[in-house]
């Protein structure tokens, strides 16, 4: 039986950048949802379900912030819903707000359509059977992750994760103790390099380490080179990554 194609909801409040959007997505293969404003955002992505946004951030009714986090207010499966950008404001600021309110990319205005494509093809990408490791569940010390239900599980409890952030933890989880570089993490999780991506980077591990609470020690800056997963801290005197010894 043949797979349902991804939907995706485009929010533009621009009609031709809007059908520019829509035809390019048509012509790949997508199905695609249409918002003009930041109240119809939000209503066609309860009712489609869409697997993937891609949003304007200067939308009439509420604009493209108010909406992710509208969005990711819904429940655990709009807070894993990739969300994209495609917006003319992209200072520093921009990025890293909308980073912290969960998006996963920011595509610059004016575009490349096939940009814009490749990137949400990037964010579809990471799902569980995708992520380098087939193991149905992952389990390091206090945190369980498993494939299919991408559930995550800190000392029993669930947390919900944006897929970056989850495909992040995934890549420590892989290889425990092995120091990550941002370079590995970008050509991972942001494929489409940029000047700021390493910025960006460092803002979904801090969302990361805020959502993992107590355990967020367990994922260690590496001074002057990237992160590392260490093993749980047993005393407030001693974290020693897996299979090695602490660095002096």
């Amino acid at each position: 039986m043949k797979a349902t194609a991804p939907r995706i909801l485009v929010v533009e409040d621009d009609p031709d950048l809007r059908e520019l959007l829509r035809w390019h997505l048509v012509r790949e293969g997508f199905l695609v949802s249409l918002a003009e404003d930041g109240f119809g955002a939000v209503q066609s992505f309860v009712r489609d379900q869409p697997s993937a946004v891609l949003l304007d951030v200067m939308l009439p009714g509420a604009d493209g912030w108010k909406v992710c986090q509208q969005i990711r207010a819904l429940d655990s499966r709009a807070r894993r819903t990739p969300l994209i950008f495609v917006t003319a404001r992209t200072t520093e600021a921009d990025l890293l707000h909308g980073l912290e309110l969960g998006a996963d990319d920011f595509v610059r205005k004016p575009f490349r359509p096939k940009e814009v494509v490749a990137r949400l093809r990037a964010v579809l990408r990471r799902r569980p059977e995708d992520d380098g490791d087939s193991r149905e569940e992952l389990s390091v010390g206090p945190l369980t992750v498993r494939h299919d239900s991408r559930e995550v599980t800190v000392d029993g409890r669930p947390i919900v994760l944006t897929a970056t952030e989850y495909g992040i933890l995934h890549a420590f989880m892989s290889a425990p103790g092995r120091i990550l570089s941002r370079e590995q993490l970008i050509a991972r999780e942001r494929p489409h390099n940029e000047p700021r991506a390493g910025r960006a980077i460092d803002v979904h591990i801090r969302s990361l380490r805020v959502k993992l609470g107590t355990r967020a020690s367990m994922i260690e800056t590496v001074r002057g080179v990237g992160y590392r997963m260490v093993a749980p801290i047993r005393d407030a005197s001693e974290a020693a990554p897996f299979g090695g010894q602490r660095n002096a």
